[in-house]
């Protein structure tokens, strides 16, 4: 693909080739251009440009497998990865253009996040085991970007006795910091042994087993097989003192977490899991989460969960984390995350919220829209 760019004042255009993708940081006349590796390129990364819209001049760094762009715009991680399989992250400084190598190893670099409002960034360090699937992850901090070595932090917890033995840290459940950069939300997971060469195919006898206990029939089960092994519990890490608490299950859906890691929403089905569907309903409990402390509450007993428009899907986190929505059938309402107060937001207004043109089997009303807050 090509990336255009016009000269509004002097009405010239630019074109360039092999782009992978790009982006415009904030405030700064630059564009960030990641390009494709070449055909014969069998590992490392690829080309990578800032591009100066007033100069028209490009500073080129090379193997870049990924980037990442700071909020404000002022600094970019360059995720590096060589032929040799080393791999390394560098931050340039967008305002002089000054650039730093703040890791390089033969190891795994992945999860790349930015706080909004510190310049700290973390990721993933992971570590192969041939005897296990997956990799042993620690979590990485840097901050102080504009010191002659930056300030990094490494939490391990493989000799923490009060990590659950047997787990570990999951790249697949993502790794997000608040918006302060204090803390970090990440996954845990059972550390499952790699096992033997898969057999053929052909070798494995054709026979399936549901036991009438299963929530989930067997073709149900192979289409959400990644899916399943792919649950994991939610963590929350504290980066100045280590301290780390568990506060959500891997039977938690749903997730909705506030920026500041205060608190955070989810749906518990448990209760209802049931391979008989009446009138095509499933349902959950809405559950919200003091993050500060791990406790909990169910806010939405027996929400309806698989119909858009009502039940727990209508159930939205606000930005600061202080109120919820939900739609009750005629109405929309808030609810305090503070004090479990609510109040009718739409009563009075004289207006139809409901979807008059619902006619679906599930005979339910519907909100006709949905809500959105600002910030």
């Amino acid at each position: 693909s090509k990336l255009g760019m016009k000269n509004l004042s002097a009405g010239t255009d630019h074109v360039i080739e092999d782009i992978r993708s790009w982006a415009m940081p904030k405030d700064r006349n630059v564009v960030l251009i990641h390009h494709y590796a070449g055909e014969t390129v069998k590992k490392g990364g690829a080309d990578f440009e800032i591009y100066n819209l007033n100069s028209g001049d490009s500073i080129p760094y090379g193997n870049v497998r990924s980037f990442s762009v700071h909020p404000e715009g002022r600094l970019v991680a360059l995720h590096t990865v060589s032929e040799a399989g080393n791999e390394g992250i560098t931050v340039v400084n967008l305002d002089n253009m000054k650039s730093s190598v703040i890791a390089w190893a033969k190891k795994s670099y992945s999860g790349f996040t930015w706080a909004r409002e510190a310049e700290r960034l973390a990721w993933f360090v992971g570590k192969k085991d041939p005897k296990k699937q997956g990799n042993w992850n620690a979590i990485l901090t840097a901050e102080n970007f504009d010191a002659a070595k930056p300030d990094l932090t490494v939490f391990d917890p493989k000799e923490d006795e009060r990590f659950p033995e047997g787990s570990r840290i999951v790249d697949f459940g993502g790794l997000r910091l608040s918006d302060d950069g204090n803390s970090l939300i990440f996954g845990v997971s059972e550390w499952k042994d790699a096992g033997g060469p898969r057999p053929d195919p052909a070798d494995i006898p054709n026979v399936e087993i549901w036991h009438s206990n299963d929530f989930s029939v067997i073709p149900r089960q192979k289409r959400t097989a990644g899916q399943d092994r792919n649950r994991h519990s939610k963590w929350k890490l504290s980066v100045e003192s280590g301290e780390y608490r568990k506060f959500a299950g891997k039977h938690l859906t749903a997730l909705q977490i506030s920026p500041d890691h205060s608190v955070a929403i989810a749906r518990d089905n448990s209760k209802y899991q049931d391979p008989v569907v009446v009138k095509g309903l499933t349902y959950s409990d809405v559950v919200l989460i003091d993050l500060k402390t791990g406790d909990s509450e169910v806010i939405q007993s027996k929400a309806i969960d698989n119909s858009f428009g009502r039940g727990a899907s209508t159930v939205q986190l606000s930005p600061k984390g202080d109120w919820t929505t939900y739609f009750d059938g005629t109405d929309w309402w808030l609810r305090s995350t503070s004090d479990g107060t609510s109040k009718n937001v739409t009563e009075g207004l004289g207006l139809n919220f409901t979807d008059v043109k619902e006619d679906g089997p599930l005979h339910i009303t519907r909100s006709a829209g949905t809500v959105s807050y600002t910030h």
